[in-house]
């Protein structure tokens, strides 16, 4: 059975109150520069995301958890090594505390390499319970979601074609389509057209992974 957060998605008054609100937010956006694909697909990733935001998902932030953790604990060891600690006297200290503050650092880029997440890829989960609340959890901070969805648009410069791709653990579903059509000839976002495709790839993977469970 769907939860409620699907249930809005499909729902036809919820789908309508989201678009509103989407089109509020990005319909007045203009492309800068239709030719810059970086520009094209951070415009299309934001949409994304504010509709990922709207329908009630929640979206897996732990990359940003750990690498704030890292990043908090290198500048630690570089207040320490600087302010604390004196030269010539903690010389050893000084030292231990700069490769702290480096491997560290290097930490940081490691969480990236390693991470489900690639280029503009968004991610989201869908709640079991909205009412539930839970206390403070590292692990829950720090580990990535078994259940987690991502999203990674792919554009084909030499088609001008667009490929999303919806994966998680078990499946995936794709969707390609000619640029030109998430975009007014003005260069102004087409958000009913990402809104109806999104929406639609989020269901098509959750029915997939729900009959999966039921076999």
């Amino acid at each position: 059975m769907r939860t409620e957060i699907l249930e809005k998605i499909t729902n036809k008054s919820g789908r309508e109150e989201i678009k509103r609100e989407l089109y509020q937010g990005h319909e007045l956006f203009k492309i800068s520069n239709m030719y810059n694909e970086m520009d094209l697909i951070k415009s299309i990733t934001n949409v994304i995301s504010s509709i990922i935001s709207l329908s009630g998902l929640e979206e897996q932030i732990q990359i940003y958890h750990r690498k704030n953790l890292l990043m908090f604990i290198a500048t630690v060891f570089g207040l320490v090594g600087a302010v604390v600690l004196k030269f010539p006297r903690d010389q050893w200290l000084i030292l231990v505390c700069v490769a702290g503050f480096f491997l560290a650092m290097f930490g940081t880029i490691m969480v990236d390499a390693n991470s489900p997440f690639s280029g503009f890829t968004n991610s989201y989960i869908i709640p079991k319970d909205l009412d539930q609340k839970s206390g403070f959890s590292f692990k829950r901070m720090w580990n990535y979601r078994e259940d987690a969805c991502y999203i990674t648009p792919k554009l084909d410069r030499s088609t001008n074609n667009l490929e999303l791709l919806f994966q998680n653990k078990d499946h995936q579903v794709s969707k390609t389509i000619y640029i030109g059509k998430l975009f007014t000839s003005d260069g102004y976002i087409n958000t009913d057209q990402i809104f109806e495709i999104v929406t639609k790839m989020i269901v098509e993977l959750y029915d997939k992974s729900n009959e999966k469970k039921k076999k």
